[in-house]
């Protein structure tokens, strides 16, 4: 499935379409518990974001989720509060 994601993105990009409204999937395989899904999700993300991918090089997709997911929280967009 991923595979087929990555090909819709470059589709995608290549029709001029701005892609950052998928980085939270991109997001989602980086922190995967599963190694082969974080290493999708770097591909990805050194592919569409390569700005983003050079504030983490020490990003390491065969390190453990939970290294993984200390290592992008630099690049995670902010939580905005709930709205009263």
């Amino acid at each position: 499935m991923w595979s087929l994601y990555h090909e819709v993105m470059k589709e995608l990009q290549r029709r001029g379409e701005d892609v950052r409204g998928e980085l939270p999937v991109v997001s989602t395989l980086l922190t995967s518990d599963w190694g082969a899904q974080r290493q999708r999700g770097w591909y990805m993300l050194r592919c569409f974001f390569p700005d983003l991918a050079a504030q983490i090089p020490d990003y390491d997709p065969t390190h453990t989720a939970a290294q993984c997911r200390a290592t992008i929280e630099s690049i995670r967009p902010a939580k905005t509060g709930s709205r009263r």
